[in-house]
């Protein structure tokens, strides 16, 4: 199974054309999360009419997941909490959004919401729960933030990624969690696109300008990535959880 995963698009539609030319040589397309613009000069409302119709354009060339960042939530819980409802409005047969679990070749993956406050969080951890008792090989995780305290959640200055999120991944054992959140991580000497956490590998796409996003092209079967960016191209061998493709000395 081969992978586009790419995050915080943020309604660049240059990078959401770029994909529509790309998708089709994809297993699936992941989006980790902040598709919209919270700070941008397009009312919500319009830009997830916009963005709908990208998505639902997407999933006609392949299967595409994606699940909600900080920028994504357009109403409100009972309980005064952020959550895209947008999302589950547009999901298909070809189309996975937050809460689901999809189910192919022997790999489970699951569709992490954004959790804007105690609700919504542990009703996160309720989903990853009875997740971890369906039949799976590998299980991959689509949560927008990284975890914390590793390379793909370092600022340059410090480490801002969802301390809660590394409880779960020491609990389940995923084995891979692709994130976003961090634009710049991976483009710092400290930082980076992938580390690894206990028995998991974790993945940030990052971000960049321009009309090509950053992406990790990942082979599940031989558990293979390659990075892209502006920047050149990186590869990694995740195949052995013992050996790291990085140099675990590099100073913070």
């Amino acid at each position: 199974m081969k992978l586009l995963i790419t995050s915080d698009l943020h309604y660049n539609l240059q990078q959401f054309d770029w994909l529509l030319r790309t998708a089709d040589r994809y297993d699936y397309v992941i989006i980790a999360g902040d598709l919209l613009n919270i700070a941008g000069y397009l009312e919500l409302e319009l830009q997830i009419t916009v963005i709908a119709e990208y998505l639902q354009n997407l999933s006609q060339r392949t299967k595409v997941v994606v699940c909600s960042g900080n920028h994504d939530g357009e109403s409100k819980t009972e309980a005064g909490e952020y959550t895209a409802t947008w999302l589950q409005d547009i999901r298909s047969d070809s189309l996975f959004v937050d809460w689901q679990a999809v189910q192919d070749k022997g790999n489970l993956i699951s569709i992490c919401p954004w959790w804007d406050g105690p609700e919504s969080r542990e009703e996160m951890t309720a989903m990853l729960e009875r997740h971890s008792h369906m039949e799976k090989d590998k299980w991959i995780w689509i949560h927008h933030a990284p975890p914390d305290e590793c390379r793909v959640s370092w600022t340059g200055k410090r480490y801002r990624g969802d301390k809660y999120l590394n409880q779960l991944i020491a609990k389940y054992k995923p084995t891979v969690v692709f994130s976003g959140h961090i634009h710049a991580a991976p483009f710092y000497q400290a930082g980076g696109w992938v580390d690894r956490m206990n028995e998991s590998w974790v993945c940030n796409a990052g971000h960049q300008p321009g009309p090509m996003p950053t992406t990790i092209q990942f082979d599940l079967e031989k558990m293979s990535a390659i990075f892209d960016s502006s920047e050149g191209r990186e590869t990694a061998d995740l195949s052995d959880l013992n050996v790291l493709p990085f140099d675990p000395q590099q100073p913070t």
